[in-house]
């Protein structure tokens, strides 16, 4: 039998156990979860029930002769009986009263966890009217003050583990906390929900976001000591200003709103409330006349996207040229001589890449701090990640650190499926492994930035649900960080490369990216770059990041933010992780689709502000420059040469006239088209055995890139950036099955 009691004043009682028969149901108790105002109460769980608590008295595993899994339900009878076939279901407050359902949360197991839920208060008249007083309105014109509303993802969670009075303590902390902070927001009180309200001062809507921003970012990079713990926390806000005629409670829930639109996002990204954000439905949001005006003017479908290209990469340059031709302009030459600088410029820079990879950075050889609790974040979306996720989980159970290591699987799926029972049974057998649905969730970024409340390492790894890591990858990524580095990215290795020549195809690129450019890339312009899996970072850093799941390459994006905070990021070829490759063409093309479209967006965010940006040196600068910059251009620059030779072949007689076999151009041509050559062989020569072992996937990935593979990606570079620039953000989901037998290399065994 086990007793759930409260004492009199609701203070937390004891919970104990006795489990029939002995054995692992050992007798213990542990401190309970505080529930205010309620009266001592008991109830018993007879038949064959066991319920096991973990040190403060949490539910973490419910059995019922072996079948009844961590997210069993036990559900209270009226008298407090639970019968022998009842479920039961805890509440993390703590006991309820006369109907006798106790409510507590899975949280050692973590089990299932929704986005940032802010709750909507009750109309709080109190709270109204300490807002209009502490109301401070500006006369001069430049904008209106408002009300944000911040919630604390972490407050329920710390509320269900240490009681009421923790939850209280550390909300109390965090306002003792914004009140020490230079800027224009200031704490009202909470509401009635534990929600922190903030006054904000008269400013511009976006003035305003950034403060709030910069708020959230400084507050998630701090730590609050509770029970001898140190609770790091996720503010969501949302913020609405008063405007003309505005009643304060009417700007309290738009403010309130907003704060559960920013809770679904969990990126540390201050929302301001608009229609949009108050309605029921989810709205798009308006685009600009630009974006309608080219949304109206450019194909809708792939097909007459890649035709639009070319027409415009193509046709106009040419057109260009014959009008300059009859106007007696001579262009020729400073056209020849802009093509051969930028072709020799961007081979010169690849052939630079490929030589500095030849010595790839090495960590310490032993770690300058012991080695602390670290942890590993599988994002998935689980329906297309059924077949593998198994057999992924399996490798990184069996990975091998010196430390402890936590295993954190965070899913999102629109409907129960069979793979999760089984998910559970192996969470069960597998302490070190913890199961996180993300409820709300439609992106990998949401997945990730829910993780980060719940990960208790110094350092996290982020994979997707194909990857298999090498067994010593996290203490060698250890070795980097405690050295100073606060992101190490590591070389992805294709594991089925057998399965098709397109497979195979990206295998040996993969090897060029990863092994050669990545590594040589990061020494030339002192910065590497986070790719989105297998890399690993500074816990504290990370959770003042985050991925916005509005970007199409978070991976990216979280990258340069983090450079913009002097983040030092090195790529090591020595962290391998072996994961999935498209095996069709139209897979592939979708997959790099929205990976070009992702970098667009990037380098138009980051790019203006991160060339003048003095948190870092001319060399990164320039670096990024040519990375983002140049690299958006090239590959319209690509095509070039073919409008100028067509010119220059249909006007030979009007004076336009070139000589073909001077040094200069032979010496630039070899040197240019030496390239694909040397990155194959590059690739090669620092490839992972078990890739390089098959040396015709390389002899077919030159001829292919050389005469097709080049330009399919220019191709696709182009048309993403007309998606873009119509507006368009569709993502699709690469689609994974299980390798099949054989098809995997024999090296990797």
């Amino acid at each position: 039998m086990i007793n759930i009691s409260v004492d009199d004043d609701g203070a937390a009682g004891h919970w104990w156990e006795k489990k029939p028969g002995g054995g692992a149901g050992d007798d213990h108790a542990d401190r309970g979860a505080r529930a205010p105002g309620k009266t001592a109460q008991a109830y018993s769980i007879q038949g064959n029930a066991t319920v096991m608590f973990d040190r403060v008295g949490i539910v973490h595993d419910i059995h019922r002769a072996g079948s009844v899994h961590d997210d069993a339900t036990i559900v209270f009878d009226r008298a407090g009986i639970v019968h022998d076939d009842a479920t039961i279901v805890f509440d993390p407050a703590g006991i309820v009263p006369d109907d006798a359902t106790i409510v507590f949360a899975d949280i050692d197991d973590v089990g299932t966890a929704g986005l940032g839920e802010v709750a909507l208060p009750e109309n709080d008249q109190r709270l109204v009217t300490l807002i209009d007083q502490s109301r401070v309105i500006r006369l001069d014109g430049a904008g209106t003050d408002g009300i944000a509303v911040m919630s604390l993802v972490e407050l329920p969670r710390v509320r269900a583990r240490l009681g009421f009075h923790a939850s209280d303590q550390l909300r109390a902390q965090v306002e003792t906390w914004i009140a020490g902070q230079p800027g224009s927001a200031r704490v009202v009180d909470s509401d009635d929900v534990g929600n922190i309200v903030l006054l904000v001062a008269p400013g511009r809507p976006r003035e305003v976001r950034q403060q709030l921003e910069q708020l959230s970012r400084n507050l998630a990079a701090k730590t609050f000591a509770i029970h001898e713990e140190h609770i790091p926390v996720t503010p969501v806000v949302g913020f609405a200003s008063f405007g003309a005629g505005a009643a304060t409670p009417d700007v309290l829930r738009r403010a309130t709103r907003a704060a559960r639109v920013a809770g679904e996002r969990l990126d540390l990204t201050a929302v301001a409330w608009s229609p949009e954000v108050g309605a029921e439905t989810a709205l798009p949001p308006p685009r600009s006349f630009t974006r309608r005006l080219l949304a109206r003017m450019l194909p809708v479908s792939s097909a007459g996207q890649i035709a639009c290209t070319f027409l415009i990469g193509l046709g106009v340059p040419y057109l260009l040229y014959s009008v300059l031709g009859a106007l007696g302009v001579g262009f020729t030459g400073p056209v020849y001589d802009a093509l051969v600088t930028s072709f020799v410029i961007t081979a010169g820079s690849i052939w630079i890449e490929c030589l500095l990879a030849l010595e790839p950075p090495r960590p310490p050889e032993r770690a300058r701090a012991p080695y602390p609790q670290a942890s590993a974040v599988i994002a998935a979306y689980l329906p297309n990640e059924s077949a593998t996720i198994r057999d992924t989980l399996d490798a990184f159970l069996a990975l091998d650190y010196p430390g402890p290591l936590e295993v954190i699987l965070a899913y999102n799926t629109p409907e129960p499926l069979p793979i999760e029972h089984e998910l559970r049974e192996l969470a069960e057998r597998e302490p070190r492994l913890r199961l996180l649905q993300v409820e709300g969730s439609t992106s990998k970024a949401q997945n990730v930035n829910a993780a980060l409340s719940v990960i208790t390492g110094e350092f996290v790894g982020i994979f997707d649900a194909d990857h298999h890591p090498d067994k010593g990858n996290f203490e060698r990524a250890w070795r980097w960080i405690s050295s100073g580095v606060d992101i190490v990215q590591g070389h992805c290795v294709v594991r089925n490369g057998s399965s098709s020549w397109v497979s195979s195809l990206v295998a040996v690129e993969f090897e060029s990216v990863y092994a050669a450019s990545h590594p040589g890339r990061a020494r030339f312009h002192d910065f590497g770059i986070f790719g989105g899996s297998n890399g690993y970072w500074r816990s504290s850093l990370l959770r003042q990041v985050r991925m916005q799941g509005d970007m199409l390459t978070e991976d990216i994006d979280s990258s340069l933010r983090a450079l913009e905070r002097s983040a030092r990021i090195v790529s090591d070829p020595a962290l391998r992780s072996r994961e999935l490759a498209p095996t069709t063409i139209g897979a592939l093309f979708h997959q790099r689709l929205r990976w070009a479209q992702g970098w667009f967006q990037v380098s138009v965010k980051h790019l203006p502000r991160l060339a003048r940006s003095r948190e870092l040196s001319r060399r990164q600068r320039a670096g990024l420059c040519f990375l983002m910059g140049w690299g958006q251009v090239y590959p319209w620059v690509g095509l070039q040469v073919y409008p100028f030779l067509a010119y220059l072949a249909l006007h030979q007689g009007n004076g336009q006239k070139m000589y073909w076999f001077i040094p200069l151009f032979l010496v630039t041509s070899i040197f240019t088209f030496s390239v694909g050559l040397g990155q194959t062989l590059f690739a090669y020569l620092l490839a992972t055995p078990e890739v390089r072992c098959h040396r015709r996937w390389f002899a077919i990935y030159f001829v292919l890139a050389t005469v097709f593979y080049t330009e399919f990606k220019n191709v696709v570079s182009r048309v993403a950036q007309l998606k873009e620039l119509r507006g368009e953000s569709q993502w699709r989901v690469t689609a994974r099955a299980a390798v099949e037998e054989g098809s995997t290399s024999e090296a990797a065994a």
